[in-house]
């Protein structure tokens, strides 16, 4: 399988990313209800706005001051919230990672779907990968568990951000869970009601009224993909920054063979195959855009915002 590394640089006010399909932190949200200020985020009846959604928050926050929150005030029947993956992607190796943060006490809980529903209609529920627990009916501190063959456990921290990673390997109808870049389990079948159609979302639920974790950093990206802070670029001396006049500075201890730039429709916008320093980005229309860089043969990429 090809794997694809990330790193951060958040100081800088970015977040690197290669091929992803989709990122989201939060930041560009109002603080209230999530499904109508996104259109990759949905409840499960598709009503908008009401008790299903999740809450944007500035309780708590790995980067940035948002997050998503999923709390059991109203559970059984609260939250549930549904993430899109807007790739629907059909065949090989697609990873979906978020960082996630549990209070001690509570629980925490989501699955995955293995087929779209369209918008405006009550999602079908379309189970794949079983239903991963945290701290289970609030007796099993620290400890997890997931359904399915073969059942699963797995450990996780309280009252601290980490790293989930989902890898799913289409082909084999396989997946694997890490946890901080952690494997706790792999080979985990895929488990639906009908033959699997497409990994479609995330579905994340307020199972009990213990229920309260927060969702902060996601990203769907095509590849295996493990941890949000793998170091192979970044051992290169990598770094990045955008100035206040909108000049991208890149530089590292080795050669940056070539640098392209996309926006968030994959058009290409800009492209060097020289050793580059500095973009001018001042001309750009205001928006995110996706810096992809080659380190002396170590790929790498970076979000931008403009």
């Amino acid at each position: 399988m090809k794997k694809i590394y990330i790193f951060a640089l958040l100081a800088f006010g970015f977040s690197a990313v290669s091929n992803a399909q989709l990122t989201d932190d939060f930041e560009a949200y109002n603080l209230g209800p999530m499904s109508p200020q996104s259109s990759h985020w949905r409840t499960w009846s598709g009503a908008e706005g009401g008790d299903e959604d999740g809450e944007v928050t500035d309780e708590l926050a790995n980067s940035g001051s948002k997050s998503l929150k999923i709390d059991g005030l109203l559970a059984p029947a609260g939250i549930d919230q549904v993430m899109y993956v807007p790739a629907l992607p059909i065949f090989g190796t697609y990873s979906l990672l978020w960082n996630m943060y549990i209070p001690s006490g509570a629980t925490g809980y989501f699955n995955m779907q293995g087929s779209n529903t369209p918008p405006g209609n009550p999602w079908n529920q379309y189970l794949i990968g079983g239903n991963v627990y945290f701290n289970q009916d609030g007796t099993n501190p620290g400890v997890g568990t997931i359904d399915g063959t073969p059942g699963q456990t797995f450990a996780f921290p309280h009252d601290q951000w980490f790293t989930i990673a989902c890898v799913y390997d289409i082909d084999n109808l396989m997946w694997s869970m890490y946890i901080d870049g952690n494997l706790q389990f792999d080979n985990q079948e895929f488990t639906f009601n009908d033959p699997f159609i497409e990994l479609a979302a995330i579905d994340f639920y307020a199972v009990d009224t213990m229920n309260l974790y927060y969702i902060d950093d996601v990203l769907q990206i095509d590849g295996e993909v493990t941890t949000l802070g793998t170091q192979d670029i970044e051992a290169k001396g990598f770094d990045a920054y955008k100035d206040r006049n909108n000049v991208l500075h890149l530089s590292a201890n080795e050669a940056i063979n070539n640098v392209s730039i996309y926006n968030m429709l994959g058009q290409e916008v800009y492209r060097s195959a020289s050793n580059v320093s500095s973009v001018d980005m001042s001309s750009y229309a205001n928006g995110t855009y996706i810096v992809k860089v080659n380190v002396n043969g170590t790929e790498g990429s970076i979000k931008v915002i403009r």
